[in-house]
């Protein structure tokens, strides 16, 4: 079991190696020179596991940054609550608008004004901005997500997010004062 993970975690640092290469635009004569300056050997193949860390540390001190593991964020909506979305089952779209909807509140999102910028999240924002609003009226919801809403629907949901952006922009001045 241990010789397997030894041989795991030396081909990825082999693959981090040559990613460092390729993003530092090293070239195949340059390389195999640092190499060889650092090890005496002229091929990663070649190394022991603790000289390409050495290699790597090098690599890091000429500038390369490893790629950062992406996560993906999650959403707090349970989706089965609502509506069931099939892997590439886009929703038609009713409305122009809803690509504007969406489009500010990932502007937001990326402000830093909100904590979700998925669509789980805009739709969860919908959700609860319709549910409000046919209370009111003693109506039945009609629209569950941002691709649901027809134009009436969605020009007040988009007055309602700017609002909402306002008023956010206005507190984080407000603080900073």
């Amino acid at each position: 079991m241990k010789s397997q993970n030894t041989r795991e975690n030396r081909k990825k640092l082999i693959q981090l190696i040559h990613v460092a290469k390729h993003k530092l635009n090293i070239d195949e004569y340059a390389y195999r020179q640092l190499l060889k300056n650092i090890t005496g050997k002229s091929s990663s193949k070649d190394m022991a596991v603790w000289e390409l860390e050495q290699v790597i540390a090098v690599l890091r001190k000429k500038g390369f940054a490893s790629p950062k593991k992406s996560y993906k964020r999650t959403s707090r909506v349970n989706k089965n609550d609502y509506v069931k979305y099939a892997k590439n089952d886009q929703l038609p779209v009713k409305s122009n608008m809803a690509y504007k909807i969406r489009a500010t509140w990932i502007n937001m999102f990326k402000d830093g004004l909100i904590k979700d910028g998925s669509d789980a999240g805009l739709n969860a924002f919908i959700r609860h901005q319709m549910r409000n609003t046919h209370k009111a009226h003693n109506d039945k919801i009609l629209a569950f997500t941002y691709e649901q809403l027809n134009d009436m629907q969605a020009d007040l949901m988009l007055k309602r997010l700017y609002a909402w952006r306002k008023r956010l922009l206005q507190e984080r001045e407000d603080v900073f004062k």
